[in-house]
């Protein structure tokens, strides 16, 4: 998505090259779920195991893994494809695809699990995900933004755009991914309980933490390119401050952002502390739900904040930085699960409360660097090409 976003940034007007960005990124991203479809496939065990699965656990989760791999594909292509839209400043589309997938699951979850169990979660996931993208590519192809004629890549010179772009976010998410399946690892070794209440902690992070950043960090890589490359050109020259509008816009992004997933993290506590019953009826699971639901509310607050500081600085093309970035927040949660291990500490709580207080340093840390991008950013990287996108 980010690499898509600065390249069709970088090539507003220029409906020739739009189109081949468009084409390229979608003939990569399928590619690319299909390997790593396969790979999840004909490992599932192997990876399930990496990630502290008992013996008990290995048939359902080998079997969920393998299910879910065959939506990898489907999952990429929408997902690049959504930044069509959000590169046109067209933020309800996506919402309506998302919509159209949690009324399938819901449904679907409801129609199959009873009989089927999790193997009918994962059924559902990739139907809805299937139902999702055939609604977005016709939503695409009336807005006029799907690639027609189709550009397939010719060669290296297609790819090293999207290389040079893709390199260093593929390995920052990489780096949050492990974050991510190091508090897995740790919360399996507590127990089958607490591994279970982990599980359900991480899906109402992805339900709110992850589903919130994304989209005020894909805001601020359609927002902020334009905004610089207005600045750049001598449009803005004479603002100064927080009324400099790249300053202005990242403040409001910020406070949004904040705003809202503190709000999405008391919610996720009630209903783990009120109505946890809802996702589980093991009395074990249920009392470790409630037990750690506070420890949630540090990261699940920050890290929409994290990932939308994140999208400043990829806006800016600060790519490098982010890297750096990722790699302090993974090395600090890192170090802190190994360091609650080595004293004795290790329970759920300590795990979200650990990884929150490193998300909050990178939060800081990152900060600083994004107000730096927007406040002083690299005009030659934003020719007057930029300056004829509306802002």
């Amino acid at each position: 998505n980010t690499a898509t976003l600065s390249l069709l940034g970088m090539s507003a007007g220029d409906e020739e090259k739009t189109r081949k960005i468009r084409s390229h990124a979608i003939f990569l991203a399928t590619s690319a779920g299909l390997i790593l479809g396969a790979g999840l496939f004909v490992n599932a065990h192997r990876m399930t195991r990496m990630m502290g699965a008992t013996t008990a656990m290995m048939p359902f989760s080998a079997t969920y893994l393998r299910i879910r791999a065959l939506g990898t594909p489907i999952e990429r292509g929408t997902s690049v494809s959504t930044s069509f839209c959000l590169a046109a400043k067209d933020g309800s589309t996506p919402l309506q695809v998302t919509l159209v997938g949690l009324a399938l699951n819901v449904f679907g979850d409801w129609l199959l699990c009873p009989r089927y169990g999790l193997a009918g979660v994962a059924v559902t996931s990739v139907v809805a995900s299937l139902a999702g993208y055939v609604y977005l590519i016709v939503v695409l192809v009336k807005a006029g933004r799907w690639p027609s004629p189709f550009s397939w890549p010719r060669g290296r010179q297609d790819m090293i755009p999207f290389l040079k772009f893709a390199g260093p976010v593929l390995f920052a998410v990489f780096l949050k991914t492990m974050t991510l399946a190091n508090m897995t690892a740790a919360a399996c070794s507590l127990g089958t309980s607490s591994a279970a209440a982990h599980q359900i902690f991480q899906t109402l992070f992805l339900l709110s933490a992850v589903a919130l950043g994304n989209p005020f960090s894909w805001a601020a890589q359609a927002f902020l390119p334009p905004l610089v490359a207005a600045y750049c050109n001598g449009k803005q020259l004479t603002d100064r401050g927080a009324d400099r509008p790249t300053v202005k816009a990242l403040l409001h992004l910020i406070r949004s952002a904040l705003a809202s997933s503190f709000v999405a993290s008391l919610l996720v506590v009630g209903s783990c502390r009120h109505f946890s019953w809802l996702t589980s009826s093991d009395p074990a699971v249920i009392a470790e739900m409630v037990k750690g639901s506070w420890a949630l509310v540090p990261f699940l607050s920050l890290y929409p904040v994290l990932l939308t500081l994140e999208g400043a600085l990829y806006g800016t093309q600060e790519r490098g930085t982010v890297l750096r970035l990722s790699l302090l927040f993974w090395w600090m949660s890192s170090t802190a699960i190994q360091g609650l291990k080595m004293m004795g500490k290790l329970s759920l709580s300590s795990i979200w409360l650990s990884v929150g207080i490193a998300c909050a340093i990178s939060t800081a840390v990152t900060a600083i660097f994004a107000f730096r991008s927007v406040w002083i950013p690299k005009c030659y990287l934003f020719n007057k090409s930029n300056s004829s996108v509306n802002i």
